[in-house]
């Protein structure tokens, strides 16, 4: 096999399994592999086992950072209405300020 043929093939496959991934949640290669192992290697039985389980690792990597990306994104639109809700300024956020702000407050 060659080269790009390979890495076609991985394409392919990572485009079969990143939705599951995604779709699922499943943020643990293990368990990718046990639901789509068999069936992968029913298409695919030409490619060495080792590309497939470095695929569930690499799909898993991608969906845990593009939730991680989602969370730090939404906790920073939440962060800054909170700021502009409380009508602080640059300087207020600044060291403890803000915090010595959201005590009094509370």
């Amino acid at each position: 096999m060659a080269l790009e043929e390979i890495v076609n093939i991985y394409a392919k496959i990572l485009e079969n399994v990143l939705p599951n991934a995604s779709r699922n949640i499943i943020e643990n290669h293990r368990v990718l592999r046990n639901e789509k192992y068999h069936e992968l290697r029913k298409i695919y039985p030409d490619i060495p086992s080792h590309y497939i389980h470095g695929l569930y690792q690499d799909a898993v990597e991608r969906v845990s950072s593009l939730r991680r990306d989602r969370a730090r994104q939404y906790a920073g639109e939440i962060f800054d209405e909170l700021v502009k809700y409380l009508g602080l300024g640059k300087r207020d956020l600044r060291g403890r300020r803000i915090v010595r702000y959201l005590w009094k407050r509370s």
